[in-house]
């Protein structure tokens, strides 16, 4: 399993890897804006959770990913 520091790293890069929506000068997506799809996509991670886990499996995975979140803001 990867530590939280690892895994908000690789949310934040699969979004850099992003082509922009026009053509221009930038070949990758803005880096605060990678930042914030990251965190999108972990909020969106704890709501699963939240519908699909047990009272046990939830605490776990949730922790996890509010590690992650923090992780991510230190980027």
């Amino acid at each position: 399993m990867k530590t939280p520091k690892e895994r908000a790293e690789e949310l934040v890069n699969k979004y850099m890897q992003l082509s922009p929506t026009k053509m221009g000068d930038y070949s990758r997506i803005y880096y605060p804006f990678a930042k914030q799809c990251a965190l999108i996509a972990v909020d969106e991670m704890i709501e699963t959770a939240k519908i699909t886990s047990s009272d046990e499996v939830l605490m776990g995975a949730i922790i996890y990913l509010q590690k992650v979140k923090q992780e991510i803001d230190k980027l």
